[in-house]
């Protein structure tokens, strides 16, 4: 129990970072949305290491620097194309592997969230297939999400797995 306590720590730093509520109000808030999300997803937590915490911190703060950067691209992205008068989208779904195989779903969840907090990207919802789990991602503009979206997954679940202390590297 008081790991999941702990690990309600991050996430209510998250929280603090996406809803722009730098407060003490806003940490406590964080924190009481982050250990209902500990203890909903069930499970053990993995074994705190205290040797592994700093490091996990560092990646928390490069994880969170990378999210406010896609973030901010992306919104100049959108804005163009919302004033722009052609207005050029090409909204549709992708399916994008969350890779879960050996994964907790806490990384999934946080993946998938980092999606949708981005603008012009939304998970609506999870697909079942070939024993695989795939988000299902509506993006407005498919041929360029096409592009990047794999990769980007790609390096958004080593950092989830790095600040989760799952790395195997």
């Amino acid at each position: 129990m008081a790991t999941r306590l702990l690990y309600a720590l991050p996430l209510s730093v998250l929280f603090m970072t996406m809803s722009v509520q730098w407060t003490i109000d806003g940490f406590i808030v964080g924190y009481i949305v982050g250990a209902g999300v500990m203890f909903m997803l069930g499970g053990t937590p993995g074994e705190l290491q205290w040797s592994k915490l700093p490091t996990q911190l560092l990646w928390l703060v490069v994880y969170i620097v990378r999210l406010v950067v896609e973030i901010f691209l992306a919104s100049f992205d959108v804005a163009r194309r919302v004033l722009s008068p052609s207005m050029p989208i090409n909204p549709g779904e992708l399916r994008v592997s969350t890779q879960d195989e050996q994964q907790r779903r806490v990384i999934s969840a946080l993946s998938a969230h980092a999606v949708t907090v981005t603008p012009g990207e939304m998970v609506i919802g999870f697909e079942e297939k070939d024993g695989e789990t795939y988000m299902i991602v509506h993006t407005l503009d498919v041929d360029m999400s096409r592009e990047t979206m794999d990769d980007s997954q790609a390096s958004r679940l080593t950092l989830l797995q790095r600040i989760m202390g799952d790395d195997k590297s």
